[in-house]
């Protein structure tokens, strides 16, 4: 097995150069990208952290501008949308029902107010 090392300075120690701890890049002559994920994760996240209010900006732009395209991928891939969310809620179920228990005590009054169709 061969290692690679991480070109962030931070990180000293070699990793295997597998798919495992390395993203895939064709570019690269070992077909990995030259930081770990656990580094380039962290990256983003700062990004992220640093350029909140932008990103929301961009988000919500793109969003307006590609409404009606949004809405037609939705309709032609119903399906795929409905799969995935029951299988993120089934791998996650034990996050969201304390938050939506914890959501339905904090607002029971307006939730009471509702009126169902």
């Amino acid at each position: 097995m061969t290692f690679k090392n991480c070109s962030n300075p931070e990180h000293a120690e070699p990793l295997p150069a597998t798919s495992e701890f390395f993203y895939k890049d064709k570019r690269a002559s070992d077909g990995l990208t030259a930081r770990c994920k656990d580094c380039l994760k962290a990256r983003q996240r700062r990004y992220y952290k640093e350029n909140r209010e932008d990103r929301i900006a961009y988000q919500r732009d793109y969003n307006r501008v590609n409404q009606i395209r949004i809405l037609r991928w939705r309709m032609r891939n119903l399906e795929h949308l409905r799969c995935y969310q029951r299988h993120y809620y089934r791998r996650r179920r034990a996050v969201i029902l304390p938050r939506q228990r914890s959501y339905q005590q904090d607002h029971r009054t307006r939730i009471k107010n509702v009126k169902t169709p």
